[in-house]
């Protein structure tokens, strides 16, 4: 069976790192909700390592930052979960107390304050994909030069 991670996903793709890459996920529940992915085969995130674990923190920081600015989240809910996939990856998901836009598109947050909702399900147009990957790449380039992330 061939690895979704490893074969990757160029059309979702926000930024490749030497041990980390960042997607958009396909699901927007939570609008701006990212996974960042560990660049080999490697499930279990506590064996990756010092130098995967130290560019995993300043990459997830500076996503983070980067949908700050994007879109303005209240706080944010982050998931290691333990699939079936083979690389140890982390969602962010970025948290709204008020309804939020992007593009014409609504989103809201019915569970605000609570655990994130694993199992709703917000799927958009392509053009609202592509729009938001465009996004977040023009609000990541700068700051992520800038801070001279690990390359």
């Amino acid at each position: 069976m061939e690895c979704k991670f490893c074969v990757g996903a160029p059309a979702w793709l926000i930024k490749r790192y030497k041990f980390w890459t960042v997607y958009l996920q396909k699901n927007q529940s939570y609008l701006g909700r990212l996974v960042v992915v560990l660049n080999r085969h490697q499930s279990d995130f506590f064996s990756t390592t010092d130098e995967e674990r130290i560019e995993f923190y300043h990459v997830s920081y500076k996503m983070r930052e980067v949908l700050k600015a994007a879109f303005g989240p209240q706080s944010f809910d982050y998931a290691f979960p333990s699939t079936k996939e083979a690389h140890a990856h982390m969602l962010i998901l970025p948290r709204y107390a008020q309804r939020t836009s992007f593009n014409g598109v609504a989103f809201e947050d019915p569970q605000y304050g609570k655990h994130y909702d694993p199992y709703r399900e917000v799927t958009l147009s392509n053009d609202v994909y592509t729009k938001l990957i465009e996004k977040i790449k023009a609000v990541a380039e700068p700051s992520l030069e800038k801070a001279r992330i690990l390359k």
